[in-house]
């Protein structure tokens, strides 16, 4: 299966084909997507933004949630929930 990866290189976006033979959607989204450095970024952009779990109101274990995968690379903060540990186990 082929991929196509966005990453933002000096406030450039880079686009790179990998080929991943034995990949799955879930594998690529879990272990290159979230790792990939434009989300890293807005992720943590989203926590300095909302800092604090949109269900409970913590301030501890934040994590950022999809609402929908329609706009990978290039969400919004309407994208997105920021949820604490505990909210984001009970709502997945």
């Amino acid at each position: 299966m082929t991929f196509i990866i966005y990453n933002y290189i000096n406030h450039e976006v880079v686009c790179q084909e990998m080929l991943l033979d034995n990949f799955t959607y879930k594998d690529w989204y879990k272990n290159i997507y979230l790792l990939s450095s434009h989300w890293q970024a807005f992720a943590d952009y989203a926590r300095s933004v909302i800092n604090q779990c949109q269900i409970c109101g913590s301030k501890s274990n934040l994590q950022v949630h999809h609402r929908h995968y329609n706009s990978l690379f290039c969400e919004t903060l309407s994208d997105i929930q920021l949820l604490c540990k505990t909210c984001h186990f009970y709502l997945a």
